[in-house]
């Protein structure tokens, strides 16, 4: 008589295997994983759960453009779900689509196309969101109510700049201030430069003025930056006030001097906020004040944005920062973002700089705001802590940078590896002074956006088919990026993801599109060791995902290309809570559990749900004319039907329904393992005699050797016919027919709209030789 071995899996956190670990049983975590995990997903406490449905929401404003999906958070009580399509956006928020009072969807104008949302890179401050594309000047999106929403461009001064140009090309300005003429040696002008910004250099003189006053007045205004200096002459009584302007009409007192005949001032100061304005102010009492008043040289930075385009020589040009002189210069700056040399494509906040990085010239390097001044891209006369920053990443390669994130530093994402910009010094501040690039590992990185998870960020590789998690190991005192895509690469093989986000609460799931249409899942919380990936499927291609954050607990909306009487359509929809109301229940050994009430499931794809006055006509269902749907009515499941007019009829009247596509879940284990006397049971033939599930609410389970021989789990126990099975919890102990074989594996599907929440596989397990 063959001996009969007891094995249990009690958790699953190993997600699904490829089949490249079918010999790997010395691993722990083999004892966790999956042959197949189909529309479940893992729990962080180890068990395995079927999937919710999805709620249909709208369909997107032309189903034969994709969209995408981003997130606007405020708040955890105020974020929306923005459809991002071909030169529009759309809202979404509690699981509704924002509308106009005549009941059309509130949508607003913005510059991209429907092939270039998903290249779009946001960050957010307050009601700002903050686009970075690198086909566009950066924008923003602001938000007032739901249905008041301003997207415009993003009004970027003084900076930044390219590298100095290192032609013999002369600039020369017309004028110092207000709208002038800038003529070059060369023709180097186009008329896509009109927007851009250009910086002159230039040596100013000494500027002065003298004035010998006998009555009260003031001198002329001195213009200048760096060191002024003043001296008196002469016999004179009353007081002097040197003052200060910015605008030539509003000034300031900076110092002031007394003198009764006999004193003479002799004083200095020093001015590296930009150009300014110094004169002398008289209060007159008697004799003559001669007065000496100067900037001494200095090297000058004129700004000026050009505003319009005559030939290749000449343009018009709006000053934005003084000119001071009107000489030609063969020391100037082009603007480092225009329609010429390109725009930012990824953008992130920093110690409160707002950071910029990549265009198509200068593809390796980022620029950081002044502190608390995301417009001002400036520097000062005498460098300052709180100016703006420019920081190249320079390396044997030119690895464009895709992304940038921040934690305690900037992790700046390329496609040939990921830097660290931040202080190198000891302070932490990240200043002109201290600013360090390092480079930290040579993984490169897809245009994806990455997730930040705790202090941690995940990237995807740069062929799209490995996610790596990179955190500061403080051993080796880097950051260091971990494949965590190792044990289930068959996910990923000649596949890429495309979009992906991650949703904290309630189960910490990272959501991943493959560019098959197929969602993954990988639930991760690295402190626990539980990375488990499963693949999810529905009728129709998943084709965007984004997350956003509720009262209890984050929301997920996906986009969803579905075909319907042979027509594409995208529709937008989001998924079901998974966790109901439940009532407390107590079990055969006096426990106490929650029971949930089966006529709350939802377990159907882009579904619609009723609760309300018994009824047998379900209506509302033209998006899915023609489809096959699956019918839940008081936690009954009905027989399945097609959508006909926009509607089905139920053959019980029923008082809470959920109507929507169907789809499968299945969970098949590995092979199983075991040390028996005779050593490793690896390659003999066994049998399974007998299965225990231990479950949590579940209901409508098929188990099996294969999923090509399943038997279906009878459940009904003290409930009349014609009420609704309860949801079960506890241990479903059966035996099944599964023949003889070298693997020994369970299979258990679930095809109704029902819960299955799978603790523990039990087997009873006989050596065959």
């Amino acid at each position: 008589m063959p001996q009969v071995y007891r094995t249990i899996q009690n958790s699953f956190s190993g997600g699904e295997f490829s089949t490249i670990m079918d010999a790997r049983q010395d691993l722990q975590k083999y004892g966790t994983g999956l042959a197949v995990m189909k529309n479940f997903y893992i729990k962080p406490q180890g068990a395995a759960v079927n999937r919710p449905g999805t709620y249909f929401i709208a369909e997107v404003k032309d189903s034969s453009k994709p969209v995408k999906l981003l997130p606007f958070v405020f708040s955890e009580s105020i974020s929306y779900s923005l459809e991002f399509g071909d030169h529009y956006v759309r809202f979404y928020r509690n699981g509704g689509q924002i509308v106009n009072s005549d009941g059309t969807p509130y949508e607003i104008s913005t510059p991209y196309s429907a092939d270039e949302v998903f290249a779009l890179k946001t960050t957010q401050s307050a009601d700002v969101l903050y686009i970075a594309h690198p086909n566009h000047k950066p924008m923003t999106l602001s938000r007032t109510s739901d249905t008041s929403w301003t997207i415009a461009e993003f009004s970027f001064k003084l900076g930044p700049f390219a590298p100095m140009d290192t032609s013999d090309t002369t600039i020369t300005p017309s004028g110092t201030t207000g709208n002038i003429t800038l003529t070059a040696s060369a023709g180097i002008f186009t008329a896509d430069h009109i927007g851009s910004l250009i910086q002159l250099e230039s040596f100013v003189p000494a500027q002065a003025t003298y004035a010998s006053m006998t009555a009260s007045g003031s001198t002329g205004t001195v213009w200048g930056q760096g060191t002024w200096l003043l001296t008196t002459h002469g016999t004179w009584a009353g007081r002097i006030y040197v003052e200060k302007t910015t605008d030539g009409s509003t000034y300031t007192a900076l110092r002031n001097f007394s003198a009764n005949s006999e004193y003479n001032v002799d004083t200095s100061g020093t001015e590296n906020d930009g150009i300014v304005g110094i004169r002398v102010r008289l209060e007159f009492t008697s004799g003559t004040c001669n007065i000496d008043l100067q900037f001494e040289p200095f090297t000058n930075y004129g700004i000026a944005k050009i505003t319009g385009y005559t030939d290749s020589m000449h343009v018009s040009a709006s000053v934005q920062q003084n000119m001071m002189v009107t000489t030609a210069t063969t020391y100037w700056y082009w603007g480092a973002w225009n329609d010429v040399r390109g725009y930012p494509a990824a953008v992130v906040f920093f110690q409160n700089r707002l950071v910029f990085g990549y265009t198509k010239t200068e593809p390796q390097t980022t620029w950081s705001s002044q502190t608390g001044d995301y417009k001002n891209y400036g520097v000062s006369y005498v460098s300052a802590d709180s100016d703006a920053i420019t920081t190249s990443l320079v390396s044997e390669k030119v690895n464009a940078i895709r992304s940038l994130k921040a934690l305690s530093k900037i992790l700046a994402f390329t496609a040939g590896g990921y830097w660290v910009i931040g202080s190198g010094g000891d302070s932490d501040a990240f200043t002109p002074s201290n600013e360090m690039a390092s480079a930290e590992g040579m993984f490169g990185a897809a245009d994806i956006n990455p997730l930040i998870i705790g202090n941690r960020i995940l990237f995807v590789g740069s062929k799209g088919n490995v996610v790596r998690d990179a955190g500061y190991d403080i051993q080796s005192e880097a950051y260091i990026a971990d494949d965590i895509t190792l044990y289930s690469t068959h996910l990923f093989d000649s596949r890429s993801i495309k979009d992906w986000a991650y949703a904290q609460d309630p189960d910490s799931i990272v959501w991943a599109i493959r560019d098959d249409g197929v969602l993954l899942s990988m639930t991760y919380i690295k402190e626990q060791q539980v990375c488990a990936w499963a693949r999810h499927t529905t009728d129709g291609l998943f084709e965007s995902v984004c997350v956003i954050p509720g009262s209890d607990k984050d929301y997920v909306y996906v986009v969803v290309n579905r075909t319907i009487n042979g027509v594409t359509k995208r529709y937008v929809e989001m998924f079901a809570d998974r966790t109901t109301d439940a009532t407390e229940a107590t079990n055969a050994r006096g426990e106490t559990y929650a029971k949930y009430d089966p006529a709350d499931q939802f377990f159907v794809d882009c579904g619609l749900s009723y609760n309300g006055t018994a009824k047998t006509e379900f209506s509302g269902l033209s998006y899915l004319e023609g489809k096959t749907v699956s019918i839940l009515a008081d936690g009954n499941v009905q027989p399945q039907q097609t959508v006909v007019n926009g509607k089905i009829t139920l053959t019980h009247s029923a008082s809470k329904i959920a109507v929507g596509l169907p789809y499968t879940c299945d969970i098949e284990t590995l092979n199983a393992d075991f040390q028996a006397q005779i050593g490793t049971i690896q390659g003999m033939k066994k049998t399974i005699k007998k299965i225990i599930l231990r479950v949590d609410n579940s209901r409508g389970l098929l188990v099996g050797g294969d999923f090509n021989n399943m038997y279906e789990l009878k459940m009904r126990s003290t409930e009349n016919y014609g009420n609704a099975i309860a949801l079960y919890t506890g241990d479903l102990s059966f035996n099944i027919p599964t023949g003889s074989n070298i693997y020994g594996r369970v299979c258990i599907r679930v095809k109704d709209p029902l819960p299955c929440n799978l603790l523990a596989v039990i087997s009873e397990v006989a050596l065959d030789g």
